[in-house]
């Protein structure tokens, strides 16, 4: 009785085995990327405002009386209607990068230069 209850037990683990892992896949054809700026990126990106620095500015975004700081959270989603006071890194400077990644854009934000996904509108990194 003891062999056939530990028998059931490691078949049923074995079949539910592969809905666990299941679990924390992504969902289908979406690729999860740990989308972050390279080292050479931040370089180049600092550089660029050191020499511009009023090129940082957008002009018209409001934080809705939140803490910017707060608004911007690392892989968090931005609040609704954030992303779209955002403006795009000039064009000078985005020649200079490698293509951001697929669904992704680099923009300027409350004074930051941020990588977010466009579609889940999250931050994934932040200069």
């Amino acid at each position: 009785m003891r062999n056939s209850r530990a028998i059931l037990v490691a078949v049923l683990l074995a079949a539910l085995s592969p809905m666990l892992a299941l679990a924390d896949a992504p969902p289908p054809g979406r690729t999860v990327i740990n989308a972050v700026f390279s080292d050479q990126e931040r370089d180049t990106i600092r550089r660029y405002f050191q020499q511009h620095p009023d090129q940082l500015q957008t002009p018209g975004a409001k934080s809705g009386g939140a803490d910017p700081t707060k608004v911007i959270v690392l892989g968090a989603q931005l609040p609704q209607g954030v992303l779209q006071q955002a403006r795009p890194l000039p064009q000078e400077l985005e020649r200079t990068l490698p293509p951001a990644p697929r669904g992704y854009a680099r923009v300027i934000l409350f004074g930051k230069v941020l990588l977010v996904d466009v579609g889940a509108q999250v931050v994934h990194d932040e200069i």
